[in-house]
């Protein structure tokens, strides 16, 4: 049996009449909203990637352009080694490394002024089930992020599924909270 599929009535717009692009509304959060309305997930979202000698700089530039706040420092074989936030970047943790090694900025590089995974607060996804932004906002205090992991069902390795960034939070909640 054939399906008869007969055309569409088409009709024509005039110059002005149509944009390109929808209009992106500010995204507004609340803190009894689910957790993962807050969360960066890179499930939907690439991370901003950069091997250990990169210099520092040029990853903040490659931030300013994209808007993102947090990189993740891989090793030789694509391994996460660390992370650094935009925030960390513009702190002191760099001017330290230049007088510790006596060098210039433009030669300061991520290895230098990462955080190593291992002090990196990180969250089970799975934690975030009944969790509100008002459970990670009182978690993020003193750090400003935390990653957030899963379970590889194939590798049964942790994989980072996201990010919780204070600042990115702060920007799109209804009020101001302190973090």
């Amino acid at each position: 049996m054939s399906v008869e599929f007969k055309s569409l009535e088409t009709s024509h717009l005039n110059a002005g009449e149509c944009v390109y692009e929808y209009m992106n509304l500010p995204k507004i959060i609340h803190l009894e909203d689910d957790a993962t309305v807050a969360l960066t997930d890179f499930k939907t979202s690439s991370p901003l990637l950069a091997k250990l000698d990169r210099p520092m700089m040029e990853i903040r530039k490659l931030m300013e352009a994209t808007g993102m706040h947090l990189v993740l420092i891989l090793g030789a074989d694509h391994e996460v080694l660390g992370v650094l936030s935009y925030e960390e970047i513009l702190s002191d943790i760099p001017l330290r490394e230049m007088e510790h090694a006596r060098i210039e900025r433009k030669e300061v590089l991520l290895k230098m002024v990462m955080k190593p995974l291992a002090q990196v607060p990180v969250l089970s996804f799975e934690k975030l089930k009944y969790a509100k932004v008002g459970h990670v906002l009182n978690t993020l205090k003193g750090s400003g992020y935390i990653l957030v992991i899963e379970n590889d069902s194939f590798t049964d390795k942790k994989m980072i599924r996201g990010v919780f960034l204070a600042t990115h939070i702060n920007k799109i909640l209804s009020h101001k909270a302190s973090v």
